[in-house]
């Protein structure tokens, strides 16, 4: 079992659930991974930064974890398909200017939570200085964001339905 957290709630989660201090960090695809497990009761945390891989590190370190480089994940080697692989779909509709409706999409290689999909959105318009001083919480409720979430098998059998000749 698999519970995936906002970065800033990693070692809070850590402790509330009475799991190791150490950590593990990997970078996949520009993204900043950290995760942890308790392997008896197969209890996994995981979490997206918003950080550099060195800022990450140095914010698990002054929680008091210990940071080793690598990445838990459920099942055997093989079982997953490599890191770099789309594996997830999101895509999200929100309010953008002058009442348009925007469309925001990207793929992971591990799937998201909806919270880890909304600070993405956040995190990329924030970087395009499309969003000034306005905060995370200001811009979900502007925004009234939709987020979907789909998976490869999903994906695939869509495209079976609907792209498949007649």
């Amino acid at each position: 079992m698999t519970l995936s957290v906002t970065f800033d709630k990693f070692a809070e989660t850590l402790t509330r659930f009475g799991m190791s201090k150490d950590v593990f960090i990997v970078e996949i695809g520009g993204k900043v991974m950290v995760t942890a497990v308790n392997p008896e009761k197969r209890f996994f945390v995981s979490a997206e930064s918003p950080n550099d891989k060195g800022l990450t590190e140095a914010d698990l370190k002054q929680s008091g974890l210990v940071v080793f480089e690598g990445r838990w994940q459920e099942g055997a080697p093989g079982e997953q398909s490599h890191d770099s692989e789309v594996q997830f779909v999101a895509a999200v509709a929100y309010k953008a200017k002058n009442n348009q409706i925007g469309l925001w999409m990207d793929a992971f290689p591990f799937q998201p939570t909806q919270a880890q999909v909304l600070h993405a959105v956040y995190d990329e318009f924030k970087q395009h200085g499309d969003l000034g001083e306005l905060g995370f919480e200001a811009f979900v409720r502007l925004a009234n964001p939709t987020v979907v979430i789909a998976s490869n098998p999903e994906l695939a059998s869509f495209a079976r339905k609907h792209l498949s000749p007649p």
